[in-house]
C-alpha cells in the first residue's frame, strides 16, 4: 500500500483510506490477490492424478498424532473452502467446475471480482457507520450536570480557584 501511496503521490496527511487508493490504482486488495491464486492452485492440484503428493496432501487426514489443546490452527483445505464460500462458488460441487482448466479459471476471475466489490461495499458502509457515530451528538449525563451544578467535585475546590502559585 505504501509503495501505490508513493506512485499516486498520496501523502498521510491527506488521509486517504486504503480502499481509495485501491481504487485510484485499479488494483484489487491482497486480500482479493491470495485468494484467487490458491484457488488456481486448487484447481490445478484437483486436475492431478491420483497418487500425486500435492493432491494426496491437500485432501488427507492425519491417522495418528494429537493436535494441540487451543483452537487448532487452520489447515490449507479450510481456507480454499472459505474462499470458496466468499466467493460464492459451491463448495460440494467445485472439482467438476475445476475439472475444465479456462472455465475454471474464468469462473474464479468473476467470482473474486465479485468478492472483491462485496469487501469493498461493506468496508466503505462500516467506515460510514463508524463515521457517522464519531459526529453524532453525545447527550450530556446526569454526572456532568452534577459536576456543573455543584462547581466541585467531594469538596475540592475547581482549578480556576488555585491561581498561578497553587491554593492559598
Amino acid at each position: 500500500m505504501r509503495c501505490l501511496r508513493r506512485i499516486l503521490q498520496i501523502k498521510w496527511q491527506d488521509r486517504v483510506p486504503n480502499s481509495v487508493v485501491l481504487e485510484r490504482s485499479n488494483r484489487i486488495s491482497l486480500l482479493s490477490v491470495l485468494s484467487e491464486r490458491r484457488l488456481k492452485w486448487l484447481g490445478h492440484v484437483s486436475r492431478m492424478g491420483a497418487g500425486r503428493i500435492p493432491k494426496d496432501l491437500l485432501s488427507g487426514e492425519l491417522v495418528e498424532g494429537r493436535r494441540k489443546t487451543g483452537r487448532p490452527k487452520l489447515r490449507l483445505m479450510d481456507i480454499c473452502l472459505r474462499d470458496l464460500k466468499r466467493c460464492r462458488i459451491d463448495p460440494s460441487s467445485w472439482e467438476t467446475q475445476a475439472a475444465d482448466r479456462q472455465g475454471w479459471r474464468l469462473a474464479i476471475g468473476q467470482a473474486v471480482s465479485c468478492a472483491e466489490v462485496e469487501r469493498r461495499d461493506g468496508d466503505s458502509q462500516r467506515r460510514f457507520r463508524r463515521k457517522q457515530r464519531a459526529t453524532q451528538q453525545r447527550q450530556p449525563s446526569a454526572f456532568t450536570f452534577l459536576l456543573n451544578d455543584n462547581k466541585s467535585y467531594h469538596g475540592a475546590k475547581p482549578r480556576a480557584q488555585y491561581g498561578a502559585h497553587g491554593p492559598g
